[in-house]
Formats: structure tokens, C-alpha cells, sequence
């Protein structure tokens, strides 16, 4: 993720939108699953993302 965070801030003419459109609606979602049931109890969202 810190790799695409460098090409979008600095190289963005070589942005491939498809691999950013994939990684935002599916890679993205599946790590915060992965992720929330880390969190402390307090911490966790109220409310499930939206789709």
C-alpha cells in the first residue's frame, strides 16, 4: 500500500485505474475485516462500511 500511496502522490501519470479501482473495492474491504476484529471493543465501528 505504501508503494501505490508513492506512484498516486508522485508519479500519478502512471496510475493504473484498474488496479487502483480493484484495490480500493476489494483489497481494501478484506483488510479491514481482517483488521476490526483486532481492534479493541471500544474501537470498532458502529456501523458497517458501505458498499
Amino acid at each position: 500500500m505504501a508503494g501505490m500511496r508513492d506512484i498516486l502522490i508522485h508519479d500519478y501519470d502512471k496510475v493504473d485505474l484498474d488496479l487502483l479501482w480493484d484495490t480500493s473495492t476489494k483489497s481494501i474491504p478484506e483488510m479491514i475485516a481482517y483488521l476490526e476484529p483486532l481492534l479493541p471493543p471500544d474501537a470498532r465501528p458502529t456501523e458497517p462500511p458501505t458498499e
